[in-house]
């Protein structure tokens, strides 16, 4: 069994207060234990973007129910519509944690069956997209 070393855990738990406050070094080990139980009753809500309506996204993975995935999620998913898979790039490994992907996904770190890794500035794809979509991947 892998174990982390006490320093490291001092060190996380150092930046998580630094960086959200104290209170949230305990919440977010709460919402990831609750989040099976609260994905089931969360009332489904709706938000508008450029002119359509779209139902937040509830899912244990990640505490999307707490996070701005709930928005990003089916944003990604409407521009998916409509577009042949062949024909769509996903840069950063997100949507697959969500639901099964057809799409080609390019994640440098993330080693999984399907995903290439490569880093995006030395990826030769060596055909064109119609679509290419990244969820939260450029700001890392």
């Amino acid at each position: 069994m892998n174990r982390i070393p006490y320093k490291n855990l001092f060190t996380i738990a150092a930046n998580c207060v630094a960086k959200l406050g104290f209170a949230e070094l305990f919440l977010i080990p709460l919402r990831m234990a609750l989040s099976p139980l609260l994905v089931r009753v969360l009332p489904a809500r709706e938000f508008g973007f450029q002119g359509r309506t779209y139902r937040q996204f509830y899912h244990g993975y990640n505490i999307t129910w707490s996070n701005e995935r709930a928005v990003e999620v089916p944003l990604a998913r409407g521009w998916l519509e409509g577009v042949c898979p062949d024909r769509i790039l996903e840069i950063g490994n997100v949507l697959s944690h969500y639901q099964p992907v057809k799409h080609r996904v390019l994640d440098k770190f993330e080693k999984r069956p399907g995903v290439i890794n490569a880093d995006i500035t030395e990826f030769e794809p060596g055909q064109d997209f119609d679509l290419i979509l990244s969820v939260s991947t450029f700001e890392h």
